[in-house]
């Protein structure tokens, strides 16, 4: 099993830090709300809670020895608190932290795989694909549940958009297999298959449809850029 398609980072060391991330930035009001209302204590209470939760999971799934157990805790623990530092530097400059970010998560990588053995890492691997199958899933629902709020779908354009969807899902998951190890052609064999989805589901609307979602795209488009910058 290859090293490189074991992607601790992005499913442990990603949610420590970024995980504190993903818990203040869920948008206006809810967890958003309570995360900023914590005390600095709290969060470090918070983080605390699910690095003991990554842990433990990591245990029951592979079975580590308490040596190994200690290990990943140390190097986890080590991964959080850069992570951290570089998400409250880099306030301004998401792009920079992103940079610094990327070098801790191909360190913390190389350091996890220094603690398990090889069936260790074939069993991760196959438990990270079926969790990102369920991910997959659980976000094409979501955008469904989405378009056919704002366009409002009648059965037969659902049904349509739906196997679009599914079949654009595929060919996604394919590139990412095609690709793997090279991020660069896989985001641009995803984007590729993207737009094809999105020219598929226009032919499905009527022309009132259309002008919604392609000003639904323009938007998002706009949110992922004031992201890149």
């Amino acid at each position: 099993m290859k090293l490189k398609r074991i992607l601790f980072t992005a499913a442990i060391a990603c949610s420590f830090a970024f995980g504190a991330n993903a818990f203040a930035h869920g948008g206006k009001g809810g967890k958003h709300a309570r995360w900023q209302q914590m005390s600095d204590q709290e969060k470090l209470e918070v983080m605390e809670k699910r690095l003991d939760e990554k842990v433990e999971r990591m245990d029951e799934e592979l079975d580590l020895t308490d040596t190994q157990e200690k290990k990943v805790r140390q190097i986890l623990e080590t991964s959080r608190t850069e992570l951290m530092d570089i998400r409250q530097r880099h306030k301004g400059d998401r792009k920079a932290g992103r940079k610094e970010a990327r070098q801790v998560f191909k360190r913390t990588k190389a350091e996890l795989a220094e603690v398990l053995t090889a069936d260790q890492k074939a069993k991760f691997e196959e438990m990270r694909q079926k969790r990102r199958g369920k991910r997959h899933g659980k976000r094409m629902k979501r955008m469904f549940h989405h378009l056919d709020q704002k366009l409002d779908l009648d059965a037969q354009q659902e049904e349509k958009v739906r196997a679009i969807m599914k079949e654009t899902r595929q060919k996604i998951r394919q590139a990412r297999q095609d690709n793997e190890g090279d991020r660069k052609a896989f985001r641009q064999a995803m984007r590729k298959e993207m737009q094809a989805g999105a020219n598929k589901i226009e032919k499905v609307l009527d022309a009132d449809q259309k002008k919604t979602f392609q000003e639904m795209r323009a938007k998002m488009k706009e949110r992922r850029q004031k992201r890149s910058q």
